[in-house]
């Protein structure tokens, strides 16, 4: 059996024959970045290969921004949390912690992008993009194709 240049199995790979062509991805796109930013030689076809799918400060993400993502993620489910209050309860004041059920509602989505924010800090994402999006799903949500039964997107937004 052959070994691919990061010096795995080419079956490990998928690969029935020849050397390993995919090494690009997981588990060895950490061994090729490394190689690629010590100056190191990497086969042309490896390399292209590389470029086509993924940068290389993409490969790894750091201990900063794993915290921003569990952080975001924990953010999403406050706020489905939040969701589900209000579809039990109604938009009122929460009998057992007093607050308006709107208004944690509005405090989970500003925590949503307070976290955007630091993620855009961290050239995780681009809010330019993000908001991008959002208008193309608004657009999306406009079209009379089932995604809004009851509710309709208002001229003005």
């Amino acid at each position: 059996m052959s070994n691919c240049i990061c010096g795995h199995r080419a079956d490990w790979h998928q690969l029935d024959t020849g050397p390993c062509v995919i090494c690009y991805t997981t588990p060895c796109n950490k061994f090729v970045a490394e190689t690629v930013k010590a100056g190191n030689y990497l086969p042309p076809e490896l390399a292209s290969k590389l470029l086509e799918t993924q940068k290389l400060e993409d490969t790894e993400v750091s201990p900063e921004v794993e915290e921003l993502l569990y952080l975001q993620a924990e953010e999403c489910a406050e706020t489905v949390q939040r969701c589900t209050k209000i579809l039990r309860f109604g938009l009122r004041i929460n009998p057992w912690t007093g607050e308006h059920n709107r208004e944690t509602l509005e405090r989970e989505l500003g925590d949503i992008l307070a976290v955007a924010r630091l993620l855009q800090a961290y050239n995780v994402i681009s809010l330019d993009t993000v908001a991008k999006y959002s208008e193309e799903k608004i657009e999306a949500l406009r079209k009379p194709d089932g995604r809004l039964r009851v509710a309709k997107v208002p001229e003005w937004l």
